[in-house]
């Protein structure tokens, strides 16, 4: 709702505060929850030193609090590394493409962009606790005249972010502006707002949460008075990534890091080190009054980059900047999380919501992305995602390994057991294997937790078939133990095998030899080619009720090897002899008129025919020949056959066709097959621009391709992928590769 707009002085404030202040009287027994949110800090800034408070009672059991228990993670990350986003995650248990929330600005963020209909506040105000809000909310909020203030807050008392000095406050719809005096130094201020409030709690004998926002040591990070120069001999870190842009060996670093020029060593570490110091401070100033029944957890929004990388700042999808400090400690020692989690488990900011209110028996009123620590599961990924300004990108994070994709479709692959600098990227690497099967996995992971992707940034990213749980559908030649792919080299060793959500099924009876085919679209009934005695015909399965008949029309002695369908043709191919020479025919019978057309005939020994796809109008097909592969395009109507053109020293497996989409995709592969690429090409113009879809790894190749459209939209393109010297492989998926 909306309050009147009121300028109040300091003084007023605070003889409010004086004037109201009750004698303390015991709390109640339910748990007391207490957020502390620092801002911008780096997680390997907590110490003896740098912060003796912090250390010695919530990472330590200190003399405040002899029964405490403690956990200060090891493996705490946001997913999205920037205030706002981070901020909204933490108040909802959700990550950005849930909150719709990526940056600091609208239309993709900041206040004006968040939904705070739900939030940890409301839930634990509907739950009968009074709350605080102290100190920064959310970027784009003017603290100086914004009187709005959100839903589930019992007392509200809100500074804008960089707030140190001559800056504005709301409490409670009132206005209040402080001036450059010491008295006014931010953190100072929110404390007494902070101590007042919990102080007001306990006299009432009421369970409350706090939620205290600083603003230090955001930039400009200006130090409490007491701490000007206080950490004036401490070095600025010099690590191996510092001021290095480009990696000697690896895939190197992305345009926006390779471009920063070389950073010049400022103050800027100390100034943070030394306001963060204040914020210490003022957390042993708040735990002094803090009843024992308290759970507490502090944590930061983001961290901060000092030059690594030649960066100085947050966004990016690097540890220095997704890192954080966070640090659960229950005062009196009752709640405590159960043996099978550790502090070295992955834990992010969207699991603060669950965790903490299943700890206070506060219910949740929304579902969350987040996971309860004292229930669930650890993670084994999270999602690494950022957009909706300059810098985009979508990446999974996992305890060893870091991937990231940018809008360019640049892609980055950290070892961080290895590399915990991230110096080496590895992402187009192939000389250790465990690189390839981690690139494969993290890629995976990325797609099918970045679902929907940042504003502006389309994933074509190839996932393991099974991965997504919207993938309706995968078809190809497998061993049924391994679920691998072969339709080429000995197929008379593999089963027609098809999978849909995760369920396998083995198409040709008693185990029998056999080609895989194609998913009829919009049905959920398969063709494929099952070996005889007498030749090979082609089937239809019907995946729902698991009966299979002959194809009509090309059931004849004579052996049909691949067959592809569609609800008006079905594309195949037949071997056949004419006295002793053998010779491969491509056909296209008419499913509605019964009729057959032949496409070409060849002599095997000279040309293979694989067939690639069929549509209304248009089927595809590829000639393997002496001097390479070559692809073809058929036009129904016309009877017409055109090439797409392939250089010189090159392959083309596929091709498959989209013709709601307009386009022709296939795979490319240089002789020597370092270098590979799934392309598409305009159907009305073969020889036109071709794409690149997606590049492949040196040493392998993509074949079988096949298109899936859904009726929602989105389009799906599938393929098989295998070593260039054959043998078995995977199928793999672009996920909506009409956003390209």
């Amino acid at each position: 709702m909306r309050r009147s707009t009121a300028l109040f002085t300091v003084g007023t404030l605070i003889l409010g505060l004086i004037a109201i202040a009750p004698p303390a009287v015991a709390a109640t027994s339910r748990p007391n929850v207490v957020i502390l949110m620092s801002d911008d800090q780096r997680w390997d800034t907590i110490g003896p030193k740098l912060t003796p408070n912090i250390w010695d009672n919530l990472v330590n059991t200190g003399p405040l609090f002899p029964g405490s228990v403690g956990t200060s993670f090891t493996n705490a990350f946001v997913p999205n590394p920037l205030c706002c986003p981070s901020r909204t995650s933490t108040l909802t248990g959700r990550y950005s493409h849930t909150t719709g929330v990526y940056t600091n600005a609208p239309p993709f963020g900041g206040f004006a962009s968040f939904d705070d209909e739900h939030t940890i506040a409301t839930d634990f105000r509907t739950a009968g606790y009074r709350t605080a809000m102290i100190g920064k909310y959310l970027n784009g909020y003017n603290a100086s005249i914004e009187d709005y203030i959100p839903p589930g807050w019992d007392r509200w008392f809100a500074v804008n972010t960089s707030a140190f000095y001559n800056y504005g406050a709301q409490s409670d719809g009132l206005h209040f502006h402080y001036g450059s005096q010491p008295r006014d130094y931010v953190t100072r201020v929110l404390n007494a707002q902070a101590i007042s409030f919990v102080q007001g709690a306990k006299a009432a004998g009421e369970p409350f949460l706090l939620y205290y926002a600083f603003t230090a040591p955001h930039g400009p990070a200006i130090p409490d008075p007491r701490d000007v120069d206080r950490f004036s001999s401490v070095p600025l870190p010099n690590p191996p990534s510092f001021n290095v842009a480009q990696d000697p060996t690896g895939a190197g670093k992305p345009g926006y890091i390779f471009q920063q020029p070389p950073r010049v060593p400022s103050a800027f570490h100390q100034h943070q080190l030394e306001s963060t110091y204040g914020v210490d401070r003022a957390v042993g100033g708040l735990l002094s009054v803090l009843p024992s029944n308290t759970i507490v957890v502090y944590m930061s929004d983001n961290g901060m980059l000092w030059g690594e990388h030649r960066w100085v700042g947050k966004t990016v999808p690097y540890n220095e900047s997704i890192r954080i400090p966070m640090i659960l400690t229950s005062l009196d020692g009752s709640f405590t999380l159960p043996a099978s989690r550790t502090r070295d488990d992955l834990v992010l900011n969207v699991d603060l919501r669950p965790t903490l209110e299943a700890a206070a028996g506060v219910p949740l009123t929304t579902s969350v992305d987040g996971l309860d620590w004292g229930s669930d599961s650890a993670r084994k990924a999270f999602v690494l995602e950022h957009g909706g300004d300059s810098l985009l990108y979508c990446g999974a994070r996992e305890t060893n390994w870091m991937y990231a994709r940018y809008v360019n479709g640049f892609k980055e692959l950290y070892n961080e057991a290895l590399d915990p600098y991230e110096m080496d990227n590895l992402a187009s690497d192939p000389i250790d294997p465990s690189n390839q099967v981690a690139y494969d996995r993290l890629a995976a992971e990325a797609s099918a937790l970045c679902e929907p992707p940042p504003p502006g940034l389309m994933l074509p990213v190839v996932l393991q078939s099974g991965g997504p749980a919207d993938q309706s559908s995968a078809f190809g030649n497998g061993t049924w133990q391994t679920w691998t792919t072969d339709s080429v080299a000995r197929p008379g060793r593999y089963n027609a095998v098809a999978s849909r959500r995760h369920e396998r099924l083995r198409l040709n009876a008693s185990g029998t030899a056999g080609h895989a085919g194609n998913f009829l679209p919009g049905t959920d009934t398969a063709i494929y080619t099952q070996k005889t005695r007498t030749g090979s015909d082609l089937y239809f399965f019907n995946m729902d009720t698991h009966a299979r008949r002959k194809v009509p029309g090309v059931d004849t002695k004579q052996s049909e090897h691949h067959g592809l369908a569609s609800k008006a043709y079905v594309l195949f191919d037949r071997n056949h002899r004419v006295g002793r020479v053998r010779y491969t025919s491509l056909l296209l019978y008419n499913r509605r008129g019964g009729t057959t057309t032949r496409l070409g005939t060849w002599r095997s020994a000279r040309v293979g025919v694989i067939p690639g796809s069929v549509g209304k109008r248009s089927a595809s097909f590829s000639l393997l020949t002496r001097s390479g592969n070559l692809p073809y395009v058929y036009d129904i109507a016309t009877g017409k056959r055109t090439q797409i053109p392939v250089p010189s020293g090159y392959v083309a497996y596929g091709p498959a066709i989209d013709e709601p989409g307009g386009y022709i995709y296939f795979s490319r592969s240089s002789s020597t097959c370092t270098d590979v690429t799934i392309r598409r090409v305009a159907l009305p113009d073969l020889g036109g621009p071709q794409t690149i879809v997606t590049s492949l790894p040196r040493g392998v190749q993509a074949s079988e391709l096949s298109v899936i459209p859904y009726p929602t939209g989105r389009t799906d393109l599938y393929f098989t992928r295998r070593g260039c010297s054959g043998g078995p492989g995977d199928i793999f998926t672009v996920i909506g590769v009409d956003r390209l």
